[in-house]
Protein backbone atom coordinates (compact mmCIF):
# COMPACT_ATOMS: atom_id res chain seq x y z
CA UNK A 1 0.00 0.00 0.00
CA UNK A 2 2.88 2.40 0.74
CA UNK A 3 3.94 2.23 -2.94
CA UNK A 4 0.53 3.38 -4.20
CA UNK A 5 0.31 7.14 -4.89
CA UNK A 6 -1.90 8.93 -2.34
CA UNK A 7 -3.71 12.23 -2.89
CA UNK A 8 -5.49 14.60 -0.52
CA UNK A 9 -8.84 15.69 -1.96
CA UNK A 10 -8.87 18.73 0.32
CA UNK A 11 -5.47 20.19 -0.59
CA UNK A 12 -4.36 18.56 -3.86
CA UNK A 13 -5.57 19.72 -7.26
CA UNK A 14 -7.29 16.53 -8.45
CA UNK A 15 -8.79 16.52 -11.91
CA UNK A 16 -11.91 14.35 -11.72
CA UNK A 17 -14.58 14.40 -14.41
CA UNK A 18 -17.87 12.69 -15.20
CA UNK A 19 -16.21 9.74 -16.95
CA UNK A 20 -14.22 8.70 -13.86
CA UNK A 21 -15.15 5.99 -11.34
CA UNK A 22 -14.24 6.39 -7.67
CA UNK A 23 -14.22 3.32 -5.39
CA UNK A 24 -14.78 4.10 -1.69
CA UNK A 25 -14.22 1.36 0.93
CA UNK A 26 -17.06 1.20 3.44
CA UNK A 27 -14.80 2.14 6.36
CA UNK A 28 -14.28 5.64 4.90
CA UNK A 29 -17.73 7.07 5.60
CA UNK A 30 -16.26 10.59 5.84
CA UNK A 31 -14.96 10.23 2.28
CA UNK A 32 -18.48 9.49 1.10
CA UNK A 33 -19.51 12.93 2.36
CA UNK A 34 -16.35 14.77 1.22
CA UNK A 35 -16.74 13.53 -2.38
CA UNK A 36 -20.45 14.28 -2.61
CA UNK A 37 -19.98 17.15 -5.09
CA UNK A 38 -17.60 15.31 -7.41
CA UNK A 39 -19.06 14.69 -10.89
CA UNK A 40 -17.82 11.09 -11.17
CA UNK A 41 -19.64 7.83 -10.42
CA UNK A 42 -18.92 6.77 -6.83
CA UNK A 43 -19.12 3.13 -5.77
CA UNK A 44 -18.98 1.72 -2.24
CA UNK A 45 -16.79 -1.35 -1.73
CA UNK A 46 -18.65 -3.18 1.06
CA UNK A 47 -16.97 -6.39 2.20
CA UNK A 48 -18.23 -6.74 5.76
CA UNK A 49 -21.84 -5.95 6.64
CA UNK A 50 -20.96 -5.63 10.34
CA UNK A 51 -18.64 -2.67 9.70
CA UNK A 52 -21.41 -0.44 8.36
CA UNK A 53 -22.87 0.32 11.80
CA UNK A 54 -19.39 1.20 13.08
CA UNK A 55 -18.67 3.82 10.42
CA UNK A 56 -21.98 5.44 9.45
CA UNK A 57 -23.59 7.90 11.91
CA UNK A 58 -27.07 7.08 13.21
CA UNK A 59 -29.72 7.80 10.58
CA UNK A 60 -27.16 8.12 7.76
CA UNK A 61 -26.98 5.65 4.87
CA UNK A 62 -25.14 5.35 1.58
CA UNK A 63 -27.97 7.15 -0.19
CA UNK A 64 -27.57 10.11 2.17
CA UNK A 65 -24.28 10.78 0.38
CA UNK A 66 -25.82 10.31 -3.05
CA UNK A 67 -24.28 6.87 -3.59
CA UNK A 68 -26.41 4.07 -5.03
CA UNK A 69 -23.81 1.65 -6.43
CA UNK A 70 -22.14 -1.00 -4.26
CA UNK A 71 -19.69 -3.84 -4.92
CA UNK A 72 -19.65 -6.70 -2.40
CA UNK A 73 -18.07 -10.13 -2.11
CA UNK A 74 -21.03 -12.52 -1.83
CA UNK A 75 -24.73 -12.83 -2.57
CA UNK A 76 -25.40 -13.19 1.17
CA UNK A 77 -23.75 -9.83 1.80
CA UNK A 78 -25.88 -8.42 -1.03
CA UNK A 79 -29.07 -9.71 0.62
CA UNK A 80 -28.11 -8.17 3.97
CA UNK A 81 -27.39 -4.79 2.37
CA UNK A 82 -30.63 -4.75 0.40
CA UNK A 83 -32.57 -5.59 3.55
CA UNK A 84 -31.56 -2.25 5.12
CA UNK A 85 -31.01 -0.15 1.95
CA UNK A 86 -33.30 -1.66 -0.72
CA UNK A 87 -32.60 1.09 -3.28
CA UNK A 88 -28.95 0.06 -3.75
CA UNK A 89 -27.65 -1.34 -7.04
CA UNK A 90 -25.28 -4.10 -5.95
CA UNK A 91 -22.74 -6.10 -7.96
CA UNK A 92 -20.97 -9.20 -6.61
CA UNK A 93 -17.26 -9.84 -7.21
CA UNK A 94 -16.05 -12.94 -5.39
CA UNK A 95 -12.55 -12.85 -3.87
CA UNK A 96 -9.56 -14.83 -5.05
CA UNK A 97 -7.78 -17.50 -3.01
CA UNK A 98 -4.01 -17.08 -3.38
CA UNK A 99 -2.11 -19.63 -5.51
CA UNK A 100 0.26 -19.97 -2.53
CA UNK A 101 -2.07 -22.61 -1.14
CA UNK A 102 -1.51 -24.89 -4.14
CA UNK A 103 2.26 -25.01 -4.08
CA UNK A 104 2.96 -27.91 -1.71
CA UNK A 105 0.00 -30.24 -1.96
CA UNK A 106 2.25 -33.30 -2.07
CA UNK A 107 4.17 -32.52 1.14
CA UNK A 108 3.82 -34.82 4.13
CA UNK A 109 1.63 -33.65 6.98
CA UNK A 110 2.96 -33.03 10.47
CA UNK A 111 0.95 -33.94 13.55
CA UNK A 112 0.02 -30.30 13.84
CA UNK A 113 -3.30 -28.51 14.11
CA UNK A 114 -3.44 -24.89 12.97
CA UNK A 115 -5.72 -22.38 14.69
CA UNK A 116 -7.00 -19.24 12.99
CA UNK A 117 -8.99 -16.84 15.16
CA UNK A 118 -8.71 -13.22 16.25
CA UNK A 119 -9.84 -14.26 19.73
CA UNK A 120 -6.71 -15.29 21.66
CA UNK A 121 -8.78 -16.56 24.60
CA UNK A 122 -10.66 -18.90 22.22
CA UNK A 123 -7.35 -20.27 20.95
CA UNK A 124 -6.24 -20.94 24.52
CA UNK A 125 -9.52 -22.73 25.28
CA UNK A 126 -9.09 -24.96 22.26
CA UNK A 127 -5.53 -25.98 23.08
CA UNK A 128 -5.69 -26.29 26.88
CA UNK A 129 -8.99 -28.13 27.04
CA UNK A 130 -7.90 -30.48 24.26
CA UNK A 131 -4.84 -31.58 26.26
CA UNK A 132 -6.95 -31.90 29.40
CA UNK A 133 -9.54 -34.01 27.64
CA UNK A 134 -7.14 -36.09 25.53
CA UNK A 135 -3.81 -36.38 27.39
CA UNK A 136 -3.00 -39.47 25.30
CA UNK A 137 -2.76 -37.11 22.28
CA UNK A 138 -0.20 -34.80 23.86
CA UNK A 139 2.12 -35.44 20.90
CA UNK A 140 -0.19 -33.29 18.75
CA UNK A 141 1.09 -29.72 18.42
CA UNK A 142 -0.91 -26.54 17.82
CA UNK A 143 0.09 -23.46 15.83
CA UNK A 144 -1.76 -20.14 16.01
CA UNK A 145 -1.56 -18.57 12.53
CA UNK A 146 -3.37 -15.24 12.97
CA UNK A 147 -1.17 -12.30 12.00
CA UNK A 148 1.54 -14.31 10.22
CA UNK A 149 2.85 -13.17 6.80
CA UNK A 150 0.93 -14.92 4.03
CA UNK A 151 3.88 -17.06 2.90
CA UNK A 152 4.48 -18.32 6.46
CA UNK A 153 0.74 -18.74 7.01
CA UNK A 154 0.47 -20.88 3.87
CA UNK A 155 3.48 -22.99 4.82
CA UNK A 156 2.17 -23.74 8.32
CA UNK A 157 -1.33 -24.42 7.02
CA UNK A 158 -0.05 -26.81 4.35
CA UNK A 159 1.86 -28.98 6.80
CA UNK A 160 -1.04 -29.23 9.27
CA UNK A 161 -3.38 -32.20 9.44
CA UNK A 162 -6.30 -29.93 10.33
CA UNK A 163 -7.10 -26.27 10.78
CA UNK A 164 -9.51 -24.94 13.41
CA UNK A 165 -11.22 -21.74 12.28
CA UNK A 166 -13.29 -19.59 14.63
CA UNK A 167 -14.64 -16.27 13.36
CA UNK A 168 -18.23 -15.82 14.44
CA UNK A 169 -18.71 -12.51 12.60
CA UNK A 170 -16.90 -13.42 9.40
CA UNK A 171 -17.84 -11.74 6.15
CA UNK A 172 -16.64 -14.54 3.87
CA UNK A 173 -14.49 -17.27 5.41
CA UNK A 174 -11.18 -17.43 3.55
CA UNK A 175 -9.38 -19.77 5.94
CA UNK A 176 -11.47 -22.95 5.38
CA UNK A 177 -11.12 -22.50 1.60
CA UNK A 178 -7.37 -21.99 1.92
CA UNK A 179 -7.14 -25.11 4.10
CA UNK A 180 -9.06 -27.22 1.59
CA UNK A 181 -6.83 -25.99 -1.21
CA UNK A 182 -3.75 -27.42 0.48
CA UNK A 183 -5.36 -30.66 1.63
CA UNK A 184 -5.79 -29.62 5.27
CA UNK A 185 -9.06 -30.60 6.94
CA UNK A 186 -11.04 -27.53 8.10
CA UNK A 187 -12.79 -27.75 11.48
CA UNK A 188 -15.03 -24.70 11.85
CA UNK A 189 -17.46 -23.19 14.29
CA UNK A 190 -20.58 -22.20 12.35
CA UNK A 191 -20.52 -18.37 11.96
CA UNK A 192 -23.44 -16.07 12.66
CA UNK A 193 -24.08 -15.58 8.93
CA UNK A 194 -23.11 -18.43 6.60
CA UNK A 195 -21.98 -17.14 3.22
CA UNK A 196 -22.65 -18.51 -0.27
CA UNK A 197 -19.96 -21.18 -0.53
CA UNK A 198 -20.82 -22.70 2.87
CA UNK A 199 -24.27 -23.81 1.73
CA UNK A 200 -25.06 -26.68 -0.66
CA UNK A 201 -27.39 -25.93 -3.62
CA UNK A 202 -29.99 -28.27 -2.14
CA UNK A 203 -29.66 -26.69 1.30
CA UNK A 204 -27.65 -27.49 4.41
CA UNK A 205 -23.99 -26.80 5.13
CA UNK A 206 -21.32 -28.06 2.74
CA UNK A 207 -19.87 -31.52 3.40
CA UNK A 208 -16.32 -30.30 2.74
CA UNK A 209 -15.95 -28.88 6.27
CA UNK A 210 -16.31 -30.43 9.72
CA UNK A 211 -18.82 -28.06 11.33
CA UNK A 212 -19.13 -27.51 15.08
CA UNK A 213 -21.87 -25.63 16.91
CA UNK A 214 -19.52 -24.07 19.46
CA UNK A 215 -16.00 -24.14 20.86
CA UNK A 216 -16.84 -26.90 23.35
CA UNK A 217 -17.40 -29.38 20.53
CA UNK A 218 -14.11 -28.56 18.78
CA UNK A 219 -12.03 -30.94 20.91
CA UNK A 220 -13.95 -34.04 19.89
CA UNK A 221 -13.67 -33.07 16.23
CA UNK A 222 -9.89 -32.61 16.49
CA UNK A 223 -9.50 -35.98 18.22
CA UNK A 224 -11.57 -37.73 15.54
CA UNK A 225 -9.56 -36.16 12.71
CA UNK A 226 -6.20 -36.99 14.29
CA UNK A 227 -7.13 -40.61 14.98
CA UNK A 228 -8.56 -41.03 11.50
CA UNK A 229 -5.39 -39.54 10.02
CA UNK A 230 -3.14 -41.86 12.06
CA UNK A 231 -5.16 -44.84 10.83
CA UNK A 232 -4.89 -43.53 7.26
CA UNK A 233 -8.66 -43.78 7.09
CA UNK A 234 -9.84 -40.33 5.97
CA UNK A 235 -12.81 -41.02 3.63
CA UNK A 236 -12.16 -40.54 -0.07
CA UNK A 237 -15.55 -38.83 -0.34
CA UNK A 238 -14.48 -36.16 2.14
CA UNK A 239 -11.23 -35.54 0.26
CA UNK A 240 -13.20 -35.20 -2.97
CA UNK A 241 -15.61 -32.77 -1.31
CA UNK A 242 -12.67 -30.55 -0.30
CA UNK A 243 -11.59 -30.32 -3.96
CA UNK A 244 -14.90 -28.91 -5.17
CA UNK A 245 -13.77 -25.31 -4.64
CA UNK A 246 -10.39 -25.68 -6.37
CA UNK A 247 -11.43 -23.75 -9.48
CA UNK A 248 -14.16 -21.54 -8.03
CA UNK A 249 -12.18 -18.72 -6.40
CA UNK A 250 -9.38 -18.52 -8.93
CA UNK A 251 -7.62 -15.44 -10.28
CA UNK A 252 -9.20 -16.08 -13.69
CA UNK A 253 -12.75 -16.16 -12.27
CA UNK A 254 -12.20 -12.98 -10.29
CA UNK A 255 -10.70 -11.24 -13.33
CA UNK A 256 -13.75 -12.23 -15.39
CA UNK A 257 -16.16 -10.90 -12.76
CA UNK A 258 -14.23 -7.63 -12.41
CA UNK A 259 -14.22 -7.17 -16.20
CA UNK A 260 -17.95 -7.89 -16.44
CA UNK A 261 -18.94 -5.57 -13.59
CA UNK A 262 -16.77 -2.63 -14.66
CA UNK A 263 -17.69 -2.99 -18.33
CA UNK A 264 -21.28 -2.54 -17.22
CA UNK A 265 -20.36 0.55 -15.15
CA UNK A 266 -18.47 2.06 -18.10
CA UNK A 267 -21.40 1.49 -20.44
CA UNK A 268 -23.71 3.18 -17.94
CA UNK A 269 -21.28 6.09 -17.72
CA UNK A 270 -21.33 6.44 -21.49
CA UNK A 271 -25.12 6.53 -21.51
CA UNK A 272 -25.19 9.20 -18.78
CA UNK A 273 -22.67 11.34 -20.64
CA UNK A 274 -24.71 11.02 -23.85
CA UNK A 275 -27.86 12.05 -22.00
CA UNK A 276 -26.03 15.01 -20.46
CA UNK A 277 -24.66 16.17 -23.82
CA UNK A 278 -28.10 15.80 -25.42
CA UNK A 279 -29.62 17.87 -22.63
CA UNK A 280 -26.96 20.59 -23.04
CA UNK A 281 -27.43 20.69 -26.82
CA UNK A 282 -31.19 20.97 -26.36
CA UNK A 283 -30.89 23.90 -23.98
CA UNK A 284 -28.44 25.72 -26.27
CA UNK A 285 -30.75 25.33 -29.26
CA UNK A 286 -33.74 26.81 -27.44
Amino acid sequence: MENIPHRNIKTDNININISDILIIPEIFSSLMHETKKLPCRRIILSLNFNIITETLPVGVEFGSHGILDVITSSHRQKELLLDVMPYLKISVIEPMISPLFFEKLSREKDLQVSIVTNDRSAANRIVKFFYLKYPILKFVSFKHLAGLPQEVFADELEKSVACVWYDYFTNFGYTPLEAMRCGTIPICVIPEEVTDWMVKPEGGLTDSVIWCNNLNSIHNAISTVINTFLEDNIPIEFKDNMKQFDDKFSKENQKYQITTVFTDYIEKQKEQIKELLTSVDKRESE
